[in-house]
């Protein structure tokens, strides 16, 4: 699942919690995409549920490969 970090980091907080607490999402892998994120903020989101973020602008030719290596299918 991508949440974009648009939205209020309290919105997103709140969406993450509600993923983490029902147990037909709590499984989904989320990888947030944010122009800009400190790395507090990224220790509190990992703590949420969030596998990693990834800063934009980013590249698109290698985001595919990004997105594969956390979601471990390029074992």
């Amino acid at each position: 699942m991508d949440l974009d970090t648009f939205a209020s980091d309290r919105n997103l907080s709140t969406i993450l919690h509600q993923l983490q607490n029902n147990p037909v999402t709590q499984d989904i892998t989320v990888i947030l995409l944010t122009t800009t994120l400190s790395s507090k903020e990224l220790e509190q989101f990992t703590k949420l549920g969030v596998r990693t973020a990834i800063a934009k602008p980013f590249d698109f030719i290698t985001l595919a490969s990004q997105v594969s290596a956390v979601l471990g299918w390029n074992r």
